[in-house]
């Protein structure tokens, strides 16, 4: 019986996850016997009839939501496995990214592991949208100093989801570091490997993060009890400030072109947000 399950949620995204399977076949291969790899379904228009998904897990789940989705396959499977891996299906993993949680997993009998995130652009020249998620795309190690990690790269133990319960599967966005502080607060301690890399590319089309500002933001604020409602709202109306700031501490990694272009963005996308975390918090409607 295998040890480790990693759970990969699809949403519309198959051909994303395609791009990359044969790096997950090697992965499959590699340490056949030791680790499943589960795909759950949330809806898809269709599933792709492809042979290189033979090896894996497949599931459906109706319920709309990637926690939603993350859930279905723990009800199914929790009793089979001892650490759930979870990924997401834009997301390319490292050769060595399994190796190096079965190793911090094995040695240090860690119940939360956050492994490391590494945007990245196919382009030389990014544009604006690239260049904005690239500089603020998804800085797992920050978000580990603050008490939590995203489920692109997140390995949890069993016994946490027999303490705490899953996922709070009524948000479309943020049900991972609600996890996480909750884990935190049961006595839980989050850890971080940044060997254990994923890479997740950086989104191209405005359309893209426009729409992930707005799912993010109508998850904090339509979730949760008034008062962190109220202060996510007010970090919401002043995240300029925040990303500014993040911005230009990203030292000499990113060139000045790249900076202003994420700068340039900042502007754009601070109406949508704002706009999104009030209807939320007025109605608690939010996008998928």
């Amino acid at each position: 019986m295998s040890v480790y399950c990693v759970v990969i949620p699809i949403y519309n995204d198959w051909e994303k996850l395609l791009v990359n399977i044969e790096i997950y076949q090697s992965l499959i291969e590699k340490h056949r016997g030791e680790i499943e790899f589960v795909l759950v379904d949330n809806g898809s228009r269709y599933i792709p009839s492809d042979s290189r998904l033979s090896d894996f897990v497949l599931l459906k789940c109706e319920k709309p939501g990637s926690y939603s989705a993350r859930n279905f396959a723990l009800t199914k499977l929790l009793q089979d496995y001892k650490y759930f891996i979870f990924t997401d299906a834009d997301c390319k993993p490292d050769i060595c990214w399994l190796t190096n949680i079965f190793r911090r997993c094995s040695d240090d009998n860690v119940q939360l592991l956050a492994g490391g995130v590494a945007m990245y652009s196919m382009s030389t020249r990014p544009n604006f949208v690239e260049s904005y998620d690239l500089i603020l795309g998804l800085p797992q190690k920050k978000y580990v100093s603050r008490g939590y990690a995203v489920t692109a790269n997140l390995t949890i133990s069993r016994d946490v989801f027999l303490s705490i319960g899953f996922f709070d599967d009524s948000r479309f966005s943020g049900g991972d570091a609600e996890f996480c502080q909750r884990a935190g607060s049961a006595g839980f301690k989050l850890e971080y490997e940044e060997s254990a890399l994923i890479y997740h590319p950086a989104r191209i089309e405005f359309r893209e993060i426009i729409r992930k500002v707005r799912r993010v933001a109508g998850g904090q604020t339509g979730s949760g009890s008034l008062k962190r409602r109220l202060n996510f709202f007010m970090k919401i109306v002043f995240s300029p400030v925040r990303e500014f700031y993040f911005i230009f501490k990203s030292g000499g990694y990113y060139g000045w072109k790249v900076k202003l272009k994420a700068t340039a963005v900042v502007f754009v996308l601070w109406p949508f947000r704002t706009f999104e975390s009030i209807k939320a918090f007025v109605s608690s409607a939010r996008v998928r």
